[in-house]
């Protein structure tokens, strides 16, 4: 028996997704237009800069609404080991992405027909 107190563990569905892709899965189930990348990371990341340099003036007295580490974060797909927690605390994936959205879109279809019918 492995004592977990105080590990953290990473829990998805074991199936690695750049975060456009997903985005977009969502979108098409909602029967939306699909999102294309509309700016280069390095000239985002410029922006971000630039937005931190006028934050730093002293009049301003929030935080940037975007930073260099924002968009790397935003720029940058993140795969995660998932094996500490398969082994450690016994876990599999219930569902799959491809699962997941076809439960999403019937959902969606549902609370449409629900609030038409009303």
């Amino acid at each position: 028996n492995v004592d977990c107190r105080g590990k953290a563990y990473f829990i998805s569905n074991d199936e690695p997704i750049a975060p456009e892709d997903l985005i977009n899965q969502f979108l098409e189930c909602a029967n939306l237009q699909k999102i294309t990348p509309s700016i280069s990371p390095l000239l985002a990341k410029v922006a971000g800069y630039l937005i931190e340099m006028v934050y730093r003036l002293p009049f301003f007295t929030s935080e940037p609404p975007v930073t260099r580490f924002v968009v790397h974060q935003q720029a940058t797909s993140h795969w995660f080991d998932l094996d500490n927690a398969k082994r450690d605390l016994g876990w599999l994936p219930q569902v799959s992405t491809k699962e997941g959205m076809k439960k999403f879109r019937e959902s969606l279809e549902s609370e449409e027909e629900r609030v038409t019918s009303s």
